[in-house]
């Protein structure tokens, strides 16, 4: 049940309902620096082991709650959970409800984050009908429920102009009209990869990188507007100080979803493109920046801007290099010879 990160294989849940790991999405197969510990920190088993040494899921702790999906960054999570659709509106019914039945119920309905929520939405979904017991004395504890992702998704259907989704507590359940919109519909797929898969493959360049990027259906929604005329809000948003980057692309390299960009035009010259609407919050461009430039943002609402470049020649090595304008002076030097004060040595080996 556990994966090593250097030399990864695709894991999957030898138990059924066990959450499947996707280890080319996980950020600690992309990077050792990878500091990312948000499914080990949302799952109220212990069931998540992250270390040095081993990746995956304890499946004598794992009581496949599904809370670990939401809280991956990189949608590298899933469990197999496929919650009824039907006239526009999403039954998540809890399987420790008054109510539940078989075949209607799902173990937490806490595990459908922002990803799940945006694909109901693109199914024309608007409505979310709640049944649970009670979630204070439930040992799925979590901080973040589900009224907390769908504020959080209205926040971000709001600043584009477009409908959110409301939650109600059902009244009685017609378990039969349910169980045929199963049978009658192709269920929503809810699981992050799941919902990947189901999508036609990618026939150009452009889209087989679009492909790469996880939590598409959210990216679709973000990408959307509807005559608002608001800045839109983002889930996260990487923000570069410019005073202290050195322009090590090193941000550029790492991110999986490039979110960041190193772009350069004839006209308007070099810069670090920044695309919000892909950030995952997944923290790699933080953990792989040494000069500490980097903060990300949950539910930014403000305008996101490039960070311009100016190249120059190092009076030292002489090796071309660019940083951000608004960088602190460097007395012309490279940011290795800053560092390493090479410039001061009589012989220098450069790569």
């Amino acid at each position: 049940m556990f994966l090593r990160p250097k030399n990864p294989s695709r894991h999957s849940a030898q138990q059924p309902g066990l959450p499947e790991i996707d280890p080319d999405r996980c950020v600690h197969t992309k990077s050792h620096l990878a500091s990312c510990t948000a499914c080990r920190d949302a799952c109220p088993f212990s069931a998540l082991v992250i270390d040095d040494e081993l990746l995956g899921i304890d499946p004598d702790a794992c009581n496949s709650c599904g809370l670990c999906q939401p809280a991956c960054p990189q949608a590298a999570i899933s469990i197999d959970v496929t919650p009824p659709v039907a006239d526009g509106s999403a039954l998540l019914m809890c399987e420790k409800s008054p109510q539940a039945h078989p075949g209607l119920s799902i173990a937490c309905v806490h595990s459908q984050g922002l990803e799940q929520l945006a694909a109901f939405h693109e199914k024309g979904v608007r409505h979310l009908i709640m049944s649970t017991g009670n979630c204070n004395n439930c040992c799925n504890t979590t901080s973040t429920r589900l009224d907390g992702h769908v504020a959080d998704f209205n926040e971000l259907a709001g600043s584009r102009g477009l409908p959110g989704l409301a939650i109600s507590a059902p009244g009685d359940i017609n378990a039969m009209h349910w169980l045929k919109s199963i049978r009658a519909d192709e269920p929503i797929d809810t699981r992050r990869r799941g919902f990947l898969f189901a999508l036609t493959p990618p026939t150009t360049e452009q889209e087989t990188a679009e492909t790469a990027r996880p939590q598409r259906a959210l990216a679709r929604f973000l990408s959307r507007r509807a005559g608002s005329e608001g800045v839109p809000v983002y889930p996260a948003v990487p923000l570069i100080d410019g005073t202290r980057c050195d322009g090590c692309n090193a941000c550029v390299g790492i991110c999986p979803a490039a979110v960041l960009t190193l772009i350069n035009e004839p006209a308007a010259g070099k810069c670090y493109k920044v695309s919000p609407e892909y950030c995952t919050a997944c923290h790699l461009c933080i953990d792989v920046c040494d000069a500490e430039a980097i903060r990300v943002e949950p539910i930014f609402s403000s305008l996101v801007a490039d960070i311009p470049l100016e190249s120059h020649q190092c009076r030292a090595c002489g090796v071309q290099y660019h940083m951000p304008d608004s960088h602190l002076p460097t007395d012309g030097l490279c940011r290795i010879c800053l560092q390493t004060n090479h410039h001061k040595k009589l012989f220098q080996i450069l790569e």
